[in-house]
């Protein structure tokens, strides 16, 4: 599978198979710890026929549909900037009168280009899943 830099090259054989990867790479804190765990976007063409990964650690799972709340940002990706781009898309969320945040919903960071690409001409996205109030306005 292609991917972004750096790639690391060993001898040995390999049996693997050559896919495009398409973007984002989503980037995920588990609920409550500070781990976060990254997930790839596979191309839809392979639908549920994709190769079955070498490693035990890489699972391959589909993510059911849902609705998500985006900021979108240029830039790096640090901590503290996807703390308060969290709490500031959780605060336009307050006010809003169709949607609010799951109350599972944890941050996802979406990042759309390779690490060499210049921070001002970055995109990323910060989301949250929500979901239509039943209070009505």
């Amino acid at each position: 599978m292609e991917m972004t830099t750096p790639v690391f090259t060993r001898k040995g054989e390999s049996n693997g198979q050559s896919m495009d990867m398409t973007t984002p790479v989503i980037t995920k804190k588990s609920a409550g710890t500070n781990k976060w765990k990254m997930s790839f976007v596979m191309p839809a063409k392979y639908g549920s026929n994709l190769p079955r990964p070498k490693d035990p650690s890489v699972i391959i799972k589909e993510v059911p549909s849902k609705i998500v709340a985006v900021a979108a940002f240029s830039g790096l990706v640090t901590d503290d900037d996807i703390n308060q781009r969290e709490s500031k898309l959780r605060e336009s969320l307050r006010k809003d009168t169709t949607f609010r945040v799951k109350d599972d919903s944890v941050v996802e960071v979406a990042q759309y280009n390779p690490p060499f690409t210049l921070p001002f001409t970055r995109r990323n996205e910060i989301a949250l899943e929500v979901e239509r109030n039943d209070i009505a306005l």
